[in-house]
């Protein structure tokens, strides 16, 4: 599913492509980006200013909740 928070850049510089793991609640990934991206935080301070010159790339964020396999509960 793909997903977009207001919290989260919308843009950046970087154009590669990111797989990150994220073993939380679906809920709670709103707050999470620091924890997710670290690296890209740094890199991502002057995206949005006006006198930058280089060249943004629209980020879109997806999120594969993949089921929990071989668990399973007998009543």
């Amino acid at each position: 599913m793909q997903f977009d928070f207001d919290e989260w850049p919308a843009t950046h510089t970087d154009k590669n492509k990111y797989i990150r793991p994220f073993n939380g609640s679906v809920f709670g990934i709103r707050d999470q980006y620091e924890n997710i991206f670290p690296d890209l935080l740094d890199k991502n301070v002057n995206v949005n200013k006006a006198e930058d010159s280089t060249k943004h790339f629209k980020i879109k964020y997806e999120l594969n909740t993949l089921s929990l396999l071989g668990e399973h509960l007998i009543k």
